[in-house]
């Protein structure tokens, strides 16, 4: 799918999120209240960035005084089909504006 980015003069951006409080972290604060991680998936073209969709992986949050983390019961192979299904949706929003 990345050829057809090319095509049109873009690029898709996959990434991994890692956040807490809205603030980018790194993977040191994965145990900690307010921390999620997610994949972005998005698009570049002439240096800006838009990014269009995510998918959850972990969320750690404080409930009755406790840390309890949420991970995605998605397998990699779900993940992947996911990322392929929203980039193709990307590449279809592009074409069609």
């Amino acid at each position: 799918i990345q050829t057809e980015f090319v095509k049109i003069g873009k690029r898709i951006v996959i990434e991994l999120i890692r956040m807490k409080n809205g603030k980018c972290v790194d993977a040191l604060n994965v145990f900690e209240a307010n921390y999620d991680s997610f994949i972005e998936l998005g698009f570049e073209t002439n240096g800006e960035y838009f990014p269009n969709g995510y998918i959850p992986i972990w969320k750690c949050k404080s409930e009755w005084f406790q840390t309890i983390g949420y991970l995605t019961n998605r397998s990699l192979e779900e993940l992947e089909k996911i990322i392929g299904l929203i980039a193709k949706e990307i590449l279809e929003d592009i074409k069609g504006d």
